[in-house]
């Protein structure tokens, strides 16, 4: 089976690409076996991208952000609005808890991962690490650049199944 991977944020297409090379989908990655594109979830576009797919026989899966919602509102918004008349075994839904950065702010062990606002809390505290680190700001297309330095610095070390979303990602079985 092939999968494609629909996420929500544009620099998040990256970051979910560099945390598949170091998984156990590193293989499917170079066989082109996984599909990855930045789709946001309140286009008309993305119910056809998204059905076109599964009619191509992939599994899709895709990232969005809940922000101010809860996660079982976000997911049954996408399924009215994208995924109604597509059989509940061809796809799933990965909700960041608020935002993607929340991924690299638990793969750092940084505090006030999960609040509701993004921009109150997980960026936050990536912020603080970032002027810390480099001196300067957290600006949203650092996020692949910070986890690549903390693979470097510590790949032995970096357990990505502790973040729900990535162990989420990983249970998915990819068959040829």
């Amino acid at each position: 089976m092939k999968i494609f991977i629909a996420v929500e944020d544009v620099y998040g297409v990256e970051f979910v690409k560099e945390i598949l090379k170091i998984s156990s989908f590193r293989d499917e990655l170079k066989k082109s076996n996984i599909f990855i594109e930045h789709l946001r979830p309140c286009s008309s576009k993305m119910t056809r991208i998204l059905h076109a797919h599964v009619k191509l026989g992939r599994f899709v899966v895709i990232i969005v952000d809940s922000e101010y919602k809860r996660p079982d509102e976000v997911k049954e918004w996408i399924i009215d609005n994208h995924l109604k008349s597509v059989p509940s075994e061809s796809f799933t839904i990965i909700v960041n808890t608020p935002c993607i950065e929340q991924w690299i702010c638990e793969i750092l062990n940084l505090k006030n991962c999960r609040f509701h606002s993004c921009r109150n809390r997980p960026m936050r505290s990536i912020d603080e690490y970032c002027r810390k680190k480099y001196g300067k700001a957290y600006d949203k297309k650092l996020i692949t650049k910070i986890f690549r330095d903390v693979i470097k610095s510590c790949r032995s070390s970096v357990d990505l199944k502790k973040v729900d979303q990535i162990r989420e990602i990983l249970r998915i079985k990819v068959k040829n």
